[in-house]
C-alpha cells in the first residue's frame, strides 16, 4: 500500500541534489556533511537521516561507517550520467499522472476511453503534447498524418534544403530546413526513424 513512497522519496533526493552531493564529495559522506549543504529548512534537518535511511534501505545509497555512498542504482541519478533516469522520476510522480489513478471508481464507472480522459476531458497526448518534429522526415507523410488528426499539435518537417524545399506547409505543418547531424529543433516529442541508408553510414558517424 505504501510503495509509492520510495518514488516520492527518490524524487525529493533528487531533487535536493543529494546522489550529486554524495558524488561531488568524492568519499563517503557524514550525515552532518551532507545536511550542511542541503537547501532545506533547520527544522527539517532530523528528518533527513530518515530519508537517507529509507533510501538506502531501497537500495540507491550504502551506509558505511564512514558515510553514506552511491550504489549502483544511485548512480543512475546523477545529473551528469548519459542514462540517468531522472526525467522517469519526475514523471512517474507528475500530479498530472497521479490524478487519474485516483479516479479509477469513476472511471469504472462511466463511459469514458481513459482514467486520463476522465481526469482531464482529454488524452494524454493531447494533455501534454503541443510540438512535434519530424527529423529527418523527408517530404513529411508521417508529420502531415499527425498534424491532420491531432491539430492542436505543432509539426515540424526538419530535413536538408534540396528534400523540403518545395514543400507545402499548413497551420500547424512546417517544413525547416537543417543538418540532423548538427542540431535538431526543440519538441516536446521527436521521431528518428531507422533506414537502410543510415544503417550503411560508416560507424564514425553513428
Amino acid at each position: 500500500m505504501f510503495h509509492f513512497k520510495k518514488s516520492a522519496c527518490l524524487k525529493c533526493a533528487v531533487e535536493l541534489g543529494i546522489p550529486d552531493v554524495i558524488s561531488n564529495h568524492g568519499k563517503p559522506i557524514t550525515l552532518s556533511d551532507l545536511i550542511s549543504v542541503l537547501p532545506i529548512h533547520p527544522s527539517k534537518s532530523a528528518h533527513i537521516f530518515r530519508l537517507m535511511q529509507f533510501l538506502a534501505n531501497s537500495g540507491f545509497f550504502v551506509e558505511n561507517p564512514q558515510g553514506y555512498a552511491l550504489t549502483s542504482a544511485g548512480q543512475l541519478l546523477l545529473k551528469d550520467e548519459p542514462f540517468n533516469v531522472r526525467a522517469h522520476i519526475f514523471l512517474s510522480c507528475d500530479p498530472a499522472l497521479l490524478k487519474p489513478r485516483n479516479l479509477l471508481i469513476e472511471w469504472f464507472q462511466n463511459d469514458g476511453p481513459s482514467p486520463f480522459d476522465t481526469a482531464y476531458g482529454n488524452n494524454l497526448w493531447d494533455y501534454s503534447l503541443t510540438t512535434f518534429a519530424d527529423v529527418g522526415g523527408g517530404t513529411g507523410k508521417v508529420a502531415k498524418a499527425v498534424a491532420q488528426n491531432f491539430p492542436s499539435i505543432k509539426c515540424t518537417v526538419y530535413d536538408l534544403a534540396h528534400v523540403v524545399a518545395n514543400q507545402k506547409g499548413a497551420e500547424n505543418l512546417e517544413f525547416l530546413v537543417g543538418d540532423m547531424f548538427q542540431s535538431v529543433p526543440c519538441a516536446n516529442a521527436i521521431l528518428l526513424k531507422v533506414t537502410k541508408d543510415i544503417l550503411s553510414l560508416n560507424s564514425d558517424f553513428l
